[in-house]
């Protein structure tokens, strides 16, 4: 399982270091191209969800350090360095399309934003070093 999740984080990562979740247009077929949008919040939760448990099961930090890169994709730290969490209405946009944001703010969109924060809290709460 962690070598399966080493490999999703490594594909996973723009060259400048951030999330790049595989996109939804296309996925990721075999022999294919990557599909690089429209990105999604539930994908950015799942990973988050995955790179904290790794962290509390085996205490490396590479995973915690994972966990926060993913995060940081809601709050800007992504290929368009556009927020996809709106502070301003405590919902989360739908995608990260390719030159813009879907503006819809769907529950299962904020759900995932709010469910990753929960994580973040819970590999705070077990390191404070992820504060």
């Amino acid at each position: 399982g962690l070598t399966s999740l080493r490999w999703l984080v490594e594909i996973q990562t723009a060259p400048d270091g951030h999330f790049a979740p595989i996109g939804c247009n296309g996925f990721w077929r075999r022999d294919g191209e990557r599909a690089h949008f429209d990105q999604q919040p539930l994908e950015a939760h799942a990973m988050i969800s995955a790179c904290v448990e790794a962290f509390l099961i085996t205490r490396d930090p590479q995973w915690g350090e994972s966990a926060r890169c993913c995060f940081e994709w809601f709050l800007g730290r992504n290929d368009l360095g556009l927020p996809i969490y709106d502070a301003s209405t405590g919902g989360c946009r739908d995608a990260l399309l390719q030159d813009h944001l879907n503006e819809n703010q769907g529950a299962e969109s904020s759900l995932a934003f709010y469910l990753s924060q929960i994580e973040m809290l819970r590999l705070e709460e077990a390191d404070p070093q992820f504060h």
